[in-house]
């Protein structure tokens, strides 16, 4: 399969996945990993505690790897 081709499927499946996670968990992994944002400026870009950040970012990376485990089952 050509490389291209490859990375828009993944990028389709990523997107995908990404809208079926809830807003606050969309939004902490937009900014911790495709953003690449440091901890304390996700915290006060969103008003919570760098502990909640980092607890946040953990279950939302988490339900994201569940959404596409599950998919790939099919």
């Amino acid at each position: 399969m050509d490389s291209a081709i490859a990375a828009g499927r993944a990028r389709e499946l990523l997107a995908w996945a990404m809208r079926q996670l809830t807003p606050d968990e969309h939004l902490i992994l937009t900014l911790c990993e495709l953003e690449e944002r440091p901890m304390k400026e996700v915290a006060e870009l969103t008003g919570w505690s760098e502990s909640n950040v980092k607890i946040r970012a953990f279950r939302a990376r988490n339900n994201l790897k569940k959404i596409l485990e599950n998919q790939h089952e099919f």
